[in-house]
Order: structure tokens, then sequence, then C-alpha cells
């Protein structure tokens, strides 16, 4: 069976055009077109770019993460060259109680408020859920 995350990327462009020629190049990868993870990318609000992946194992060296995280790589390397305002934000949250991973990046003038606005839509809630069926009317506990 084997260790399950549920996995959220958020990454948000100042530009929209920038956003559509990340996404041009993104699929050239040999692992994205093979895992096709070009499609499991959600555009939302018109410039920020969301990956979900609830219980999947989410190891280093699989080839479908890798794919996914080759987007990561093609908008630094565009930060590098082109000094675009870009964030993106990554949880990974592990089935133990305790694992919670996290990481960040953000590049150009508006890499703040992009940033900003990434962590105030993706936040991590624990919860409690109770669900007992209806207790036994009229039984005492001895």
């Amino acid at each position: 069976m084997g260790y399950r995350s549920d996995v959220h990327i958020g990454v948000a462009f100042d530009d929209a055009e920038v956003l559509c020629e990340v996404m041009s190049i993104y699929p050239m990868d040999p692992n994205v077109r093979k895992h096709d993870t070009v499609s499991k990318w959600e555009l939302m609000h018109g410039n920020v770019l969301y990956y979900c992946a609830e219980y999947v194992k989410w190891y280093e060296g699989y080839d479908e993460v890798k794919a996914v995280e080759h987007l990561l790589d093609v908008i630094k390397l565009f930060a590098d060259e082109r000094n675009i305002s870009v964030a993106w934000y990554f949880i990974r949250l592990g089935e133990n109680e305790d694992d919670l991973e996290t990481g960040e990046y953000q590049n150009g003038t508006e890499g703040d408020g992009l940033m900003s606005y990434l962590l105030d839509a993706m936040r991590v809630y624990r919860s409690v859920g109770i669900s007992f069926l209806e207790p036994i009317r009229g039984q005492e506990l001895s």
C-alpha cells in the first residue's frame, strides 16, 4: 500500500501571457507527456495554476512527481532569465499527524503580493470528525 500524502501547489503569475508561455514549454518534457501532468493543473482566477493530488505516493524519485515539479523548474528558469513576477506555494500533508512539508518561491517586483495571495488562499486545517451512532434511549451505563 505505501505511505500516502495530499499535495497542493499554487502558482501565481503577475502576467497571464507569461503563464501561457510557461505552459507552452512545460509539456516538452518527456515525463510531463508520459504522465499527462499538464491536464492535472487547473487555471484559477485567470493567473493562478493549481495542482491537487490526494492520497498519492509522493516520493522524490517518482517520475510523475518529477513531472509535476518540472513546472516549478520552468518557472525558476523564466524568473532567472526574464525577471518575471511569480510565486509558488507547495503543501504536502502526510498520513502521520506531524508530517507537514511546505515550500515557497517568489520573484519579481510583484512577488510579495502574489505570495501573500497564495498564503491566504492555501491553508492547512486539521479537525476531528465524530460519527457515533445515535445513543440507545433509556439504557443506562452500569
